[in-house]
């Protein structure tokens, strides 16, 4: 775009009287960083155009292609980290989401908007006569500000729903009124804007007068391209113990994987200490896997604040202990902000109440906790969070991201100021985001990275197929993943945190096992790329590797059947063996 053109003359804003003669200053934002002087905007470029007049910025997205009027933005800031899928615009009392959506799979709008959407804001009747959102608000302490609507009248030719909610005993919750609205035309099924603002106070009328300043637009104004972060730069923090300091130090060198078996949680009181021993035995022993495993993965749910879970401690040192050279496993503890294993998502979820600072006490005592472990820690915080399945994603959070970012660095911060210096943090999404969105992509979730020293991977091969299709490869899904995640984490170690191939499930029909030999095809291959002497860019970030070995049930059918049995599974447990042999050898060689 020419760098002559006036985009106050384009896009004036007739509502609040902005044009090219009124306003006071502009500032350029050029692919995330302020820029002086005349502007040159190709294809290629990110561009947004700032034009202020008083306590009004005028805002021009020239690859998003549109421009609309925010108030009380004297002093705005945008946080451009991850235009392609959303831009924050910040200011004094509010923080405005935009995100542009494209994404619904679906041939109508009702099941995408109903499902993926606005299920616990607007959700009609559920079978038991109670509103799903009347439930969901209620165990949350929510409530609306505002009842939803939809108007025809705000922004000419569009269609806007609006829902306006506010979190209750908010006082310390900065930003605890929330206003959100969809816009787009009312015969549009796929493409929308979703705003979400945050405020101190409501600000309902603002809110609209915001929409009613919104202009679309195409070529030859909209130019440009969206843009994924560059390369996070890896920083050792500075406060770990030099224990797990050396630990982490040579995960991120080591070329060899470290494998663990997820079998139960451990608990507190040691009541499946037996059924965890036995397994992992039944594993580790010479007729099947013939291998001692490196890592120990559990689960804990944080439980109601009244009522907290504990971390395991004497269980931890029974079965883990480990610190990278003695010979032990290594801990790897999933700790979920849900007291409901991620089931009931319409009740309660402790993200409001972790906001509200109910939590505190109990993270400090975790704290205590966990440096009474004292060997290295991987901290895998609230596992795939761009999903729809989880207590914490952003469909039970009022679609707003930021409150995972918030909690999540709430507990690091207080973990910290305890004194906990044996935690290497994961950061775990799930490969492929649902629901199927912009606004609630992975890095959407991204905390601070001082509390990230390790990216978390996710990808499941279910292979529940009926007519003999193929199984998607390991090689196909990490690869694709690790392009996902280029260039962001190319510096990172990666640990597949869960992953497995399944065998077939009865649900929604069909027989258990029936895809047994396809797994251990799809093992077997999965080791040809870990045991290569030329190993891919992709495989040579995976440093560890954790079989997840649970079924996935449909109330009582196995919908996805992921546990390994000697006798069904024989085949598949011998390609482990095989392939765990040469992992073995190597690393004893590296020894």
């Amino acid at each position: 775009m020419k760098s002559n053109v006036n985009l106050m003359d384009v896009f004036s804003d007739k509502i609040n009287k902005m044009d090219a003669t009124t306003v006071d200053r502009k500032e350029v934002y050029l692919n995330g960083k302020k820029t002086k002087g005349p502007v040159h905007v190709t294809s290629n470029d990110d561009a947004y155009y700032i034009f202020y007049q008083e306590n009004l910025a005028r805002v021009i997205s020239l690859a998003n292609g549109y421009a609309f009027t925010l108030p009380h933005a004297q002093f705005l800031q945008l946080d451009l980290f991850a235009t392609l899928y959303r831009v924050r615009y910040l200011t004094d009392v509010y923080t405005l989401t935009v995100s542009m959506e494209h994404s619904n799979p679906y041939p109508e709008w009702k099941v995408y908007h109903d499902e993926w959407i606005m299920r616990y804001l607007t959700s009609e009747a559920a079978p038991n006569g109670v509103k799903d959102v009347d439930l969901y608000f209620t165990s949350n302490q929510l409530r609306y500000s505002q009842e939803p609507k939809y108007t025809y009248d705000l922004l000419p030719g569009y269609e806007v729903e609006l829902v306006s909610v506010e979190i209750l005993e908010h006082e310390n919750i900065e930003k605890p009124y929330y206003h959100i609205a969809i816009i787009k035309t009312k015969e549009e099924i796929k493409n929308f804007v979703m705003l979400v603002m945050k405020a101190k106070m409501p600000m309902q009328k603002e809110f609209e007068n915001i929409i009613a300043s919104f202009v679309f637009f195409n070529q030859p104004y909209k130019i440009g391209t969206l843009k994924k972060p560059a390369k996070f730069e890896l920083k050792v923090p500075e406060y770990l113990s030099e224990e797990t300091k050396k630990y982490y130090a040579k995960l991120c060198h080591q070329n060899v994987v470290d494998w663990g078996i997820f079998i139960h949680s451990l608990q507190i009181d040691g009541s499946n200490d037996a059924i965890i021993a036995h397994k992992t035995k039944q594993f580790e022993n010479q007729e099947n896997m013939d291998y001692t495993f490196d890592l120990m993965p559990t689960y804990t749910h944080i439980g109601s604040y009244e009522n907290p879970k504990s971390f395991p401690t004497q269980t931890a040192l029974k079965f883990a202990g480990g610190n990278g050279f003695n010979g032990k496993p290594i801990l790897q503890f999933t700790l979920q902000f849900t007291t409901s294993n991620n089931v009931g998502l319409h009740g309660y979820t402790p993200m409001f109440d972790i906001l509200r600072g109910k939590y505190d006490s109990y993270f400090k005592t975790l704290a205590k906790d966990m440096k009474a472990y004292q060997k290295p820690i991987l901290f895998r915080v609230n596992n795939e969070m761009n999903s729809d399945w989880v207590s914490y994603c952003g469909q039970v959070t009022l679609l707003d991201p930021d409150i995972f970012v918030m909690t999540y660095e709430r507990m690091a911060r207080i973990l910290k100021a305890e004194g906990c210096d044996n935690l290497l943090y994961i950061f775990n999404p799930t490969a492929k985001t649902y629901p199927f969105c912009s606004w609630g992509e992975d890095l959407c979730y991204l905390p601070t990275l001082e509390f990230v020293q390790i990216i978390g991977l996710t990808y499941y091969e279910y292979n529940n197929y009926l007519n003999g299709e193929a199984a998607i490869s390991f090689h196909d899904l990490y690869l694709w993943l690790y392009q996902k995640n280029c260039p962001m984490w190319q510096d990172y170690p990666a640990i597949i945190s869960e992953f497995a191939c399944g065998a077939g499930g009865v649900f929604p029909e069909g027989e258990l096992y029936r895809n047994s030999g396809t797994q251990a095809q799809w093992v077997k291959e999965m080791f040809q790329l870990f045991n290569s002497s030329e190993k891919e860019d992709f495989i040579k970030q995976i440093k560890g590797a954790v079989w997840f070995n649970a079924n996935d049930y449909y109330q009582y059918d196995i919908k996805n059947l992921l546990v390994l049995d000697p006798v069904n599974n024989a085949q598949t447990i011998h390609e482990f063996k095989e392939g765990l042999a040469v992992q073995k050898k190597q690393k004893t060689n590296k020894k």
